[in-house]
């Protein structure tokens, strides 16, 4: 028995069973490292951190939980009916695989914190812990064109689907199982879905605040085995979440605790995290933004790097918060080796999405929830047809699999269920990529499994607003942890630069429906110069001119007269669009695109007489 083996970069790993086998297993990423045991011929491989209860489970303790009875599940006796009840028992941040000699599992736990991906043809089927463009992206016929318009749209691909048609990426608390008979035919489901509670009974505010605050206490128990002695790093803002998570570690006690933030230094968000650093007595460190550092940023090779790693085909990378880390960990202002405790996704959890019409309607149906889903989620760009309809039909067949598993769910709870589904999993719990490329550990404390199972049974009432939620917070464990915490408002837009964000916010959003001259855009640009007021002051990332890439993107890229696709078309057509400067994620989304598409747009080639554009 060979246990806890930590394995090579680039290595294609095989079951240790001397027979061939139809899977192949690729954990190739250079930003995490995977341990292995085997044990009788079943062979797991394990990345992050399980727990049972408060229990770390080593690879042989998790082998030992999923196998009880090796000899049977040798037999095949263990199906995935099994396998769900035992996933399903797990709690932390991780992803494995087990081979045995007649079948593979691959899992993910149920955020998807640490993404993999499958291929299915030709064989043998592959598992990969990362996608690459050079690897999944080598000729038209490779993309996956309604994924595509979803990254452009949303900033992720829906389902399981990646840019590559060949290629797929396992969902948020799914398991991938393959037995060895032929023809292969893998089972892919879910042991967790997040599934808001459908009841109207009311829970004692005073019930759940207990339950809550002991839920609390073991997900920081748990963060204090999985941290060991390494200082603690939060990214505090000036929300409610983050200082859950400051005011947490105060109230355990924890030791060697770092706060930083970072944007532009005027805004109430900066000044609102400095309170709160100050009043748990935790260091603070603050990295300013502006336009020419993130101008920096955008056009430098580390920049490419990141999205290579972070996006995996899927997501369109977060990273608002990396040219600050790595800024500060150059300087030696925030220590090397740390733990990022990021906030993620206590508002969420506690009931923060829930639309205002599906509260007055629970009832309504499918085509209500996907016309909200469109206009909150796949806003990057203005919707027209026909990508509007392309795009609710995809939403459709989402709805469409939640509620044939739950087929009673009101509209709020399907309207959440799928927010985390695809833009909680895919874009904001996948931010832990940037912790890891710049050499950090990570943990997600509010979304630990306990803390999910307090909040979701909650019903509508206590959690419409936050009502609960924010009671808790304000009444137990800010007074416990510091008493002022519970006085310092939350001042987002208090400042009069915050209200001038407004009117920006306003006034973007009348640009993006109507088609106004050149001149009336300049002269509101002139009036509301927008990358001062934005809090991270990256609104003129890619304003023409400022960036040379862009202006090389909208003089040279010939997409719509060279593109065999509609889609490519509809992404050359984004290129040029004049409102792409006002909205800095929507534009993001065609860099990103152009970067991940590189390799296919050079097999299309350029039309007679255009010179090839270049961009990284």
């Amino acid at each position: 028995m060979a246990v806890g083996r930590l394995l090579p970069r680039e290595m294609n790993l095989q079951p240790q069973t001397g027979t061939s086998v139809p899977v192949s297993v690729r954990l190739t990423s250079p930003y995490r490292t995977w341990r292995s045991v085997t044990r009788d011929g079943f062979t797991l491989y394990l990345t992050g951190h399980v727990f049972r209860d408060l229990t770390l489970l080593e690879p042989l303790d998790l082998l030992t939980h999923l196998l009880p009875q090796p000899d049977l599940a040798a037999q095949g006796a263990v199906l995935p009916d099994a396998f769900r009840e035992r996933l399903a028992t797990l709690n932390g941040f991780f992803a494995l695989v087990l081979q045995a000699p007649g079948w593979t599992l691959a899992a993910v736990d149920r955020v998807r914190s640490i993404p993999l991906f499958y291929r299915l043809q030709p064989e043998p089927v592959e598992l990969y812990d990362q996608l690459t463009p050079d690897q999944c992206l080598k000729s038209p016929e490779d993309l996956d064109a309604g994924a595509l318009t979803d990254f452009l749209y949303a900033g992720y691909c829906t389902g399981a689907a990646t840019l590559s048609r060949h290629y797929h990426q396992l969902e948020a608390g799914h398991f991938f199982y393959l037995p060895y008979t032929r023809p292969l035919r893998p089972i892919v489901q879910a042991y967790f879905r997040f599934l808001p509670s459908s009841t109207p009974e009311a829970m004692p505010f005073s019930e759940f605040a207990e339950r809550f605050v002991a839920a609390l206490d073991h997900a920081f128990e748990r963060l204090r085995v999985v941290a060991a002695d390494r200082p603690l790093v939060v990214p505090l803002s000036g929300g409610l979440d983050s200082r859950l998570v400051a005011a947490m570690l105060r109230r355990k006690r924890f030791a060697n605790v770092l706060c930083f933030t970072y944007g532009n230094p005027t805004t109430s968000e900066v000044q609102t995290s400095k309170a709160v650093a100050d009043i748990l007595r935790y260091p603070w460190r603050f990295a300013p933004y502006d336009s020419n550092s993130w101008h920096r940023w955008i056009t430098s090779e580390r920049c490419a790097a990141y999205w290579k790693y972070s996006s995996n085909l899927s997501s369109l990378p977060c990273f608002q918060d990396l040219p600050a880390l790595e800024s500060l960990l150059a300087n030696k202002q925030v220590p090397q080796g740390g733990t990022l405790l990021p906030g993620h996704s206590g508002d969420f959890l506690a009931g923060s999405h829930i639309p205002l019409s599906l509260y007055r309607n629970p009832s309504a149906d499918n085509s209500i929830v996907a016309t909200l889903l469109l206009r909150n989620h796949f806003n990057l760009w203005p919707l027209e047809q026909p990508q509007a309809t392309y795009l609710k039909h995809r939403v459709l067949s989402h709805l469409a699999a939640l509620t044939a598993n739950c087929p009673h769910l009101p509209a709020y709870a399907l309207y959440e269920a799928c927010d985390f589904q695809e833009r909680q999993a895919k874009y904001i719990v996948n931010s832990t990529r940037a912790y890891e490329f710049a050499a950090c550990s990570w943990w997600l404390p509010l979304w630990d499994s306990e803390v999910i199972s307090v909040l979701l049974p909650l019903p509508l009432e206590a959690r419409f607003c936050q009502r609960y939620y924010i009671s808790a917070l304000r009444e137990h464990i800010f007074p416990q942890a510091a008493p002022q915490l519970s006085q310092l408002q939350y001042k987002h837009f208090a400042s009069r630069q915050n209200a001038l964000r407004r009117l920006h916010e306003l006034g973007r959003a009348i640009l993006s429906q109507l088609s106004l001259l050149e001149p009336a855009r300049a002269l509101y640009r002139a009036v509301i110069p927008s990358d001062s007021l934005h809090p991270l002051g990256f609104h003129t990332w890619f304003a023409k001119g400022a960036n040379p890439r862009r202006t090389q993107l909208l003089d040279t890229l010939a997409l719509p007269r060279s593109a065999p696709d509609p889609v490519l078309q509809l992404l050359g057509r984004f290129a040029r669009s004049r409102l792409s400067a006002l909205n800095c994620l929507g534009i993001l989304s065609i860099h990103v695109s152009l970067f991940l598409l590189e390799n296919m747009l050079k097999a299309i080639g350029p039309p007679t007489g255009q010179k090839t554009a270049t961009f990284w």
